[in-house]
């Protein structure tokens, strides 16, 4: 059994954007994210609250969401180094608004 990986339409939308050796990558490290034997929380840098997180690669981020109680990596959005800020405000207004976290 795996964790399952879930999409936003956003994340899918800008992943498909990216290089083919980026993509790569990513999809190295999502691999160990679905890897129930490795802690979710090891991978990736949490972005003020342990369960939000984002990896990198070659100046593009993907940010994720870990689910608590579940076997669930949501991936949630992808960025550069200039609208990083931007883009991690909106996602932590969003996942509060959910009531993801406080």
């Amino acid at each position: 059994m795996k964790r399952k990986l879930l999409e936003t339409s956003i994340f899918r939308k800008k992943f498909k954007k990216l290089t083919k050796e980026t993509k790569k990558r990513f999809e190295s490290q999502f691999r160990i994210l679905q890897d129930l034997s490795v802690s979710p929380y090891q991978i990736g840098k949490p972005l003020g609250f342990r369960e939000f997180r984002e990896l990198k690669q070659k100046g593009v981020r993907v940010y994720f969401y870990v689910y608590k109680s579940k076997i669930i990596i949501l991936l949630l959005d992808v960025s550069n180094k200039k609208t990083q800020e931007d883009i991690i405000i909106k996602l932590k207004e969003y996942l509060r608004s959910v009531k993801f976290f406080k």
